[in-house]
């Protein structure tokens, strides 16, 4: 679909490699967006369809109509959209798990599974034709990256920070007021290291609240992107006075495992979400297969000032091919983020700062043994390239709060230390910044 031209550079974050090598009270609670538990249903028999409206329509003043969608009661939508999606329903007998309204691009999203005695492959043929359906397609699933290597949650050591250089950068900026939204599981909104920093709670999976707050790999990546500093409590993130929107749309696949998993499904209503919400940073440590209504979305999301960063699956990344690096961090005007241990990579490579081979640039940056947050108020090891994007979500909020004009070009750009030509064109004026930057380049740069 996209035409890949050009240079890729595989990109060391330069002194950031070295700087981390070595808001408002809580006030909301957990409250669930999601219609079914989605964590408990058959991804591989389900559809996402969408079909066209017109947002600036009159709203129905009723619900939905007489053959009753349960999804129906969290959205107004006009009357003759609950009567194209009632014969839908009767035409193809399909069961509606859910629906919700696309706003920015004038669409209706609707999540069904086929009648019993037919297959999703048949009903997608045959929708696939049908006119009044705008798009179909499967749903997805994707995956966070992550390896917990440690069991003993109360071992006392950031080895990824250098608190010298990182104390330097927080005289300078701290992410203050940057809103840094995190699509994942849910996380411990307790944690004594995060309360103070979050500001706005939801969740697209289910109605459990308990598992909301035990949910491992949302709570790593807050506490790296954001830790309260200075409160006598555990760790200090990188940019520990952000404001953090937790936004859960996947879910642990086992209990006290950090492994997650999530869906097109839940993705789509969270993007939604971004949408409406409009935060400055949103953090994906996620990846999966390419999906054609979760890329519209995104760039949309990726029109406005909204920096997205998002995990490569190294497992798979091929440096020749972006593509292969997973979505969404395949997408253009997405931050591609891998860890510095990543072992699809020469060694060589690794460590060179500039490397040419295509035309997007991965940004490396530390990802094994990051010490994070934990649920219950503990702390734990992680590994994995959801903290690495964790650890360049933060310094994202860096340099928001220091320069918000910013644009997500210019900021990868930073990241690749290109920025002498930033500031020669006068983009960065702040003597703050100026400071940053020469954070941001290696010392041999």
């Amino acid at each position: 679909m996209r035409k890949f031209i050009g240079t890729f550079q595989i990109i060391s974050i330069g002194l950031v490699l070295s700087l981390l090598q070595g808001c408002s009270t809580l006030g909301p609670l957990v409250t669930s967006h999601s219609t079914v538990d989605v964590s408990q249903l058959n991804v591989q028999r389900q559809l996402l369809i969408t079909i066209k409206y017109n947002p600036t329509k009159k709203l129905s003043t009723s619900r939905s109509p007489s053959s009753g969608y349960s999804a129906s009661s969290m959205y107004d939508l006009p009357q003759h959209v609950y009567s194209q999606l009632d014969k839908l329903q009767k035409y193809y007998s399909y069961e509606e798990l859910d629906r919700w309204p696309l706003k920015s691009l004038g669409l209706v999203c609707i999540v069904v599974t086929p009648q019993v005695s037919q297959t999703r492959e048949r009903l997608l043929s045959l929708m696939q034709t049908d006119r009044v359906i705008e798009s179909v397609q499967t749903v997805k699933q994707y995956s966070t990256l992550g390896d917990n290597r440690y069991n003993d949650p109360y071992l006392s050591m950031q080895s990824h920070i250098d608190n010298g250089k990182l104390e330097r950068v927080h005289q300078l900026t701290t992410g203050k007021n940057i809103r840094i939204a995190v699509i994942d599981t849910g996380a411990d909104i307790t944690h004594p290291d995060l309360k103070n920093n979050i500001s706005l709670v939801r969740n697209f999976v289910d109605q459990n609240a308990k598992q909301f707050n035990s949910d491992i790999h949302g709570t790593a990546v807050l506490g790296i992107i954001a830790a309260e500093g200075g409160n006598q409590q555990g760790i200090v993130g990188i940019a520990p006075d952000a404001v953090l929107d937790i936004i859960k749309a996947c879910w642990q696949v086992e209990k006290n495992t950090e492994t997650s998993v999530c869906t097109s499904f839940t993705l789509a209503k969270a993007l939604a979400f971004i949408l409406e919400s409009q935060p400055d940073v949103v953090n994906m440590s996620i990846t999966g297969p390419y999906d054609p209504l979760l890329s519209r979305i995104l760039q949309k999301i990726t029109e406005g000032d909204i920096v997205v960063v998002a995990a490569v699956d190294e497992s798979r990344a091929n440096k020749f091919d972006p593509r292969s690096y997973g979505f969404p961090a395949s997408e253009e005007n997405v931050l591609a983020i891998r860890s510095s241990v990543g072992t699809r990579f020469a060694h060589n490579e690794l460590n060179s700062p500039v490397v040419v081979v295509s035309a997007k640039a991965i940004i490396v940056a530390p990802g094994i043994d990051i010490f994070s947050t934990y649920p219950k108020g503990k702390y734990n090891f992680y590994t994995g390239s959801s903290m690495s994007t964790a650890v360049v979500s933060g310094l994202v909020g860096l340099l928001k709060e220091a320069a918000p004009s910013l644009s997500t070009a210019e900021i990868e750009l930073l990241l690749q230390r290109q920025n002498k030509t930033l500031i020669s064109k006068g983009v960065m004026a702040q003597e703050s910044t100026r400071n940053i930057l020469s954070l941001l380049q290696s010392d041999n740069s």
